[in-house]
């Protein structure tokens, strides 16, 4: 079917089938992530820091879906109802257990990455003496697993009751989601603000930004959004992704979360640099004096292009939210320019040299493996929509 007329189906066409993923993705991730590790354990430390940009890359899309999970039990907003699933299967307790498992590479490796774990560097840095009792290895190690794990708790339940509802058609079940997501999204929001400073933040020995926490979940928000609006629009005539299901004003209400998003990735960056700005604080100034220097500057600059002016002016045009193909490769533009933003985020804050390095794209590919064979066995285990909503009824009759 040519992209023109895809756009004007209505017919169910051959269903979505997400779980073919699988196979190819945990090949890739057995080669990928198996000679990035063997460099890791060898003590390269390009490799080290490939594997933690690659690790954020990842990590972040799956924390972006669970937090789209929860927003929409909390509000239960018609828009979301064709893209839960692809946030449940995104988002799922199975995608955190194994970004613990793989997170240990980096706590075992912590003294290559960060400065509270280099004892030479504590000994001659006062502000790292006065951090010692919270940046202890066992401490940061039990902080992520209580953070991930709780995470996989809230992920589970809230998975396990959309399934039940669906054969069991309880309201009840609905409303119990409600009452626990709501709280659990302001959890969500304070230990995603809490394990980036640990992972990221704390790369640095010296600065801190108080806009950093948002500016992750908003990043995390758009990654996860843009992934599943790509998806949905690039098989815009198959089940369920069918016009009666995945309406035109469906797709207007998803571009506009994308424009709203996208505005507020660019205040809260503005906001983190007229803080530091105002400040004038050598400890702090320095963050983006590194970023200044070494080829940083142009990926900045990309981003402020990439990340927000093409997206934003691409999005005031309601053509773009209306059309299939355009919005899919608008998702598509905005999913790439994160790893340009984590980029800028994360590598600059080990390495002086903005030079992408070879470990960088088999970081970036191998965890893409990784995380396509976990998300696609998570998403054959339901219904591509939820049947249990009565508005998903209305549009089907």
């Amino acid at each position: 079917m040519s992209d023109h007329a895809a756009e004007h189906s209505t017919g169910s066409g051959e269903p979505l089938n997400l779980a073919k993923l699988g196979p190819l993705g945990g090949l890739i991730a057995i080669i990928g992530l198996g000679a990035l590790l063997a460099f890791v354990f060898s003590g390269d430390k390009m490799a080290i820091t490939s594997y933690l940009y690659g690790w954020m890359c990842w990590t972040g899309l799956s924390i972006g879906c669970f937090g789209w999970t929860l927003l929409h039990h909390s509000v239960r907003g018609k828009w979301a109802l064709p893209l839960l699933r692809i946030f449940e299967a995104g988002g799922s307790a199975t995608n955190f257990i194994a970004l613990l498992v793989l997170y240990i590479p980096i706590w075992l490796k912590a003294g290559e990455l960060y400065p509270w774990a280099d004892a030479a560097k504590v000994a001659a840095d006062p502000t790292l003496q006065h951090r010692a009792a919270f940046y202890t290895p066992t401490f940061v190690l039990f902080r992520t697993a209580f953070i991930l794990l709780s995470w996989a708790f809230i992920a589970n339940k809230l998975r396990q009751s959309t399934i039940k509802q669906d054969e069991t058609k309880d309201f009840n079940l609905e409303q119990g989601r409600t009452n626990f997501a709501t709280p659990m999204l302001v959890w969500f929001v304070v230990t995603l603000t809490l394990a980036v400073t640990d992972w990221v933040m704390a790369l640095s020995a010296h600065w801190y930004s108080t806009m950093f926490g948002g500016i992750f979940v908003d990043g995390t928000a758009l990654s996860a959004l843009s992934m599943a609006t790509f998806v949905a629009c690039r098989n815009y005539g198959k089940e369920p992704f069918v016009e009666s299901q995945f309406s035109a004003n469906r797709r207007r209400d998803i571009g506009n979360l994308l424009l709203a998003f996208t505005m507020i990735w660019a205040y809260f960056n503005y906001s983190q640099l007229v803080i530091i700005w105002s400040g004038n604080l050598p400890t702090i100034a320095q963050y983006y004096v590194d970023r200044g220097l070494g080829g940083y500057q142009w990926i900045g600059l990309s981003t402020m292009l990439g990340q927000f002016f093409v997206p934003f002016l691409a999005l005031l045009a309601p053509r773009t939210k209306a059309r299939p193909s355009m919005l899919a490769k608008l998702a598509l533009w905005i999913f790439c320019f994160r790893f340009v933003d984590l980029y800028y985020i994360v590598v600059a804050m080990v390495r002086k040299d903005a030079t992408p390095q070879i470990w960088d794209i088999v970081a970036l590919v191998g965890f893409a493996g990784l995380w396509l064979w976990v998300f696609g066995m998570n998403f054959q285990k339901a219904k591509a929509t939820p049947q249990y909503d009565p508005r998903i009824l209305e549009v089907a009759h």
